[in-house]
């Protein structure tokens, strides 16, 4: 009810819990205004965080989910339960930029452009969101149904003989610095890009690695 879904908002601020602030005022002044105006008290243990585990791939298993359509949906996802290491961070962002990463990327341009088999594709190495989660690789593509079994042949050889273009390159690496040039982490992003570098057990800024060794990255 109502005063059920009520009941349960008033009580979120009863838990522990972290304040962000980002503003014009000093740290002092924001400690002075939470202590005069915030929930005095002990506070309940937040409840146990749920983590659901990624499934690991050892082996092939096809899932079909079957209904009336003029096309499929058609994913790959595959986990060896490789570990988080920020050594990896160059190699996966330019991977991603230069084979599924947008319209000028390999997977794009083979499966839509020159091949005609799909609506859409993609595929990248996914970065993992917490320290204890692994890499997976996902890949997608939407095509008609009589396209089907000729757009998995053909998504299946890009992904194990990835097509090799200097210039599709070149240009991944372009966009790749470009992007860390120009944006910017500021205002309340700042706090929850700390918070995520926590999360991560990072203490510098990723992208200055990707920054620095990318530019000398061949083919």
């Amino acid at each position: 009810t109502s005063e059920q879904l009520l009941g349960e908002v008033k009580k979120l601020t009863s838990y522990a819990h972290r304040i962000l602030y980002y503003g014009p005022e000093s740290g002092k002044a924001v400690v002075s205004a939470i202590a005069a105006n915030h929930r005095k008290g002990a506070f309940n243990p937040a409840p146990a965080r749920v983590d659901y585990a990624y499934s690991l791939t050892p082996k092939n298993t096809v899932l079909l989910a079957q209904y009336d359509a003029k096309q499929i949906y058609y994913i790959q996802y595959s986990n060896r339960g490789e570990g988080f290491d920020t050594k990896n961070d160059p190699d996966i962002r330019l991977y991603n930029y230069y084979f599924g990463g947008g319209m000028n990327a390999i997977v794009f341009q083979e499966m839509r452009e020159a091949r005609g088999l799909a609506y859409s594709a993609q595929a990248y190495i996914s970065q993992p969101r917490q320290k204890k989660d692994p890499y997976y690789y996902f890949a997608f593509i939407a095509t008609q149904n009589d396209k089907m079994a000729q757009a998995i042949d053909a998504f299946e050889e890009i992904i194990n003989r990835m097509p090799e273009s200097q210039a599709a390159f070149s240009l991944a690496k372009e966009c790749l610095i470009s992007d860390i040039r120009t944006n910017r982490v500021i205002k309340y992003d700042v706090l929850n890009s700390y918070l995520n570098a926590q999360d991560m057990g990072v203490l510098v800024d990723r992208n200055k690695a990707v920054f620095a060794k990318v530019p000398s990255m061949t083919l």
